[in-house]
């Protein structure tokens, strides 16, 4: 008999609560929906399907359930798994001999949270013998509470299981907000041992700078507290600024607009992603390690925001327009005869794209 609370390979991360999951429009529905589970399990949404970005807190929702649900109902036999470690435990049955102990074993639970279910894709033996425990459990009433980063029509597994998955509770995370990733920062401010508070531009700035994913979000603000404490010094703008790589007029923009310029987000992420500064993406450096990524960013302007090469001109320098074509017209073939190129910068943009294009898939 498996034991209540089971978690194999999957441990539960103790913060990933209710208590310290910052809600906003990017998640709302999201959270009510696994707040209805936790408070009845089987009843109030079953299954539930829960899909975006990686890095947009499907796993801390997920736990959220578990912990919740284990504190409310002790009785129930629970088990958070990831899809991998399903596969693995899986597949290691079948070699063994040991699939009916395997299935047996799954019958027991009430409520299965697995996350990352995509990890399933592509193996046809561990979709069946899951398939059977999600019909199982389902015809029983019991609870499964399932995380993806696509939506499940999109995930490469067999079809009349991806049909199943939507029967139930769909519901999406997106990119957060700025006013949602402040409330963030804020949330975990708030139980963050720092020496002083941070001052409401310093805060402002790195939600500005971080806009990918929550896990953005957190991973500036460490960066920023690392630096501070390694220099012991206040956290000022222009410390953040420094220890977020973020260019002076780039940075006074974005703490009086509340966010940065398509053309300047552009410029932060290709920094980021090539290791350098956003004022060399700028400046009038010629070396490759510059030349490269500014050639990348000049395209996604043209490409991504539809800006003039006049309008482009002035934002790498002053450069005009005949030079902007051919950096543009340099990086377009450099994606077409570089394969690692092209997938690094096709990467890059479906980041990019729903942070200066608001609304595109």
């Amino acid at each position: 008999m498996p034991s209540t609370h089971d978690s194999p390979g999957s441990p539960l991360t103790p913060r990933y609560t209710f208590a310290n999951f910052v809600v906003g429009g990017a998640n709302e529905l999201a959270y009510a929906v696994a707040s209805a589970v936790a408070a009845a399990p089987g009843h109030a949404y079953n299954p539930v399907f829960v899909h975006g970005a990686t890095g947009l807190g499907k796993t801390h929702l997920m736990q959220a359930v578990a912990h919740e649900a284990m504190v409310r109902w002790p009785t129930l036999r629970l088990r958070y798994v990831s899809a991998s470690s399903f596969l693995d435990s899986c597949v290691r049955s079948i070699a063994e001999g040991e699939l009916n102990r395997f299935r047996l074993e799954h019958k027991h639970f009430d409520i299965l949270l697995i996350d990352d279910v995509h990890a399933l894709a592509g193996r046809a033996d561990v979709q069946r013998e899951f398939a059977a425990v999600f019909s199982s459990m389902l015809a029983l009433g019991r609870q499964v509470m399932l995380t993806s980063d696509r939506p499940p029509d999109r995930t490469g597994i067999e079809s009349a299981l991806a049909t199943d998955f939507a029967r139930g509770y769909v519901a999406s995370v997106a990119v957060p907000t700025f006013e949602h990733r402040v409330a963030i920062l804020r949330s975990k401010l708030a139980v963050e041992p720092i020496e002083s508070a941070l001052p409401d531009d310093v805060i402002e700035l790195v939600a500005s700078v971080a806009t990918e994913n929550i896990r953005a979000v957190e991973g500036a603000l460490t960066r920023l507290i690392a630096l501070a404490r390694l220099r012991r010094s206040p956290i000022t703008f222009e410390l953040a600024r420094e220890a977020l790589r973020v260019d002076r007029s780039a940075a006074i923009a974005a703490a009086h607009s509340g966010s940065l310029t398509p053309a300047a987000a552009i410029v932060q992420a290709v920094a980021r992603e090539w290791n350098v500064s956003p004022d060399d993406l700028t400046g009038g450096g010629r070396t490759r390690t510059v030349v490269v990524p500014r050639q990348v960013a000049m395209y996604f302007c043209r490409e991504l925001v539809g800006m003039a090469f006049t309008e482009i001109g002035r934002v790498f320098g002053g450069r005009d327009h005949s030079t902007v074509m051919h950096n543009i017209e340099r990086a377009a073939t450099a994606l077409n005869d570089d394969a690692a190129l092209g997938r690094r910068v096709a990467t890059l943009r479906r980041t990019l794209e729903p942070l200066v294009r608001p609304g595109a898939a």
